[in-house]
């Protein structure tokens, strides 16, 4: 019987990701850049900035994740299953946060710890169970774990605080989604 490989647990492209695909990797990390980056412009502004900009990169992460699963060759049903499971979960917090974007600080910081935490942990098995992009998973792992942690951790965040911490994710994510999807249009 096959074992689940780590590429259902990876969020970057694999060897088996279709070169077509780059261009999925570099809206998701356009899209992060740029709602990093409002939010790192603006902290203190306003909490429906900081709501609606969440949500959609959540939502967008969410719909491409479950898509990219269902979608990419040759994984087994189990394979699937993983990043659908994460997709969902990042599917349900962009739209809790959507449907409420200025009702609350901890509603804003729990819903995008969760799916954080949830995503971080995934990331970290792919890179320990030797995924194709190791490196990168790792580094999504850290990042994404302690941007979680963080905002679960500390329930009276303000909104600058929320926006410093996801801003500073935002970006770096964003910025590895481009990379990725820069190695991925150049692969043959």
């Amino acid at each position: 019987m096959r074992s689940i490989g780590a590429r259902a647990l990876s969020f970057g492209p694999d060897s088996s990701e279709p070169a077509s695909r780059w261009s999925v990797f570099l809206v998701h990390g356009l899209l992060a850049v740029a709602a990093g980056v409002l939010l790192l412009a603006v902290p203190d502004r306003t909490l429906l900035l900081a709501g609606i900009a969440v949500g959609v990169y959540l939502l967008f992460a969410g719909v491409t994740g479950v898509g990219r699963a269902l979608t990419t060759p040759g994984m087994l049903a189990m394979e699937r299953a993983i990043p659908v499971v994460v997709g969902v979960i990042a599917i349900g917090a962009g739209i809790i946060v959507l449907i409420r974007p200025a009702s609350s600080v901890l509603a804003i910081a729990i819903a995008a710890g969760i799916y954080l935490i949830v995503a971080g942990l995934a990331a970290g098995v792919a890179a320990l169970s030797g995924s194709d992009s190791r490196a990168l998973d790792a580094l999504r792992s850290v990042g994404s774990l302690g941007a979680g942690v963080l905002l679960i951790a500390w329930p009276d965040i303000s909104v600058k605080v929320l926006a410093l911490i996801l801003g500073i994710y935002l970006v770096v994510r964003g910025l590895i989604e481009i990379g990725a999807s820069i190695g991925l249009a150049r692969r043959p």
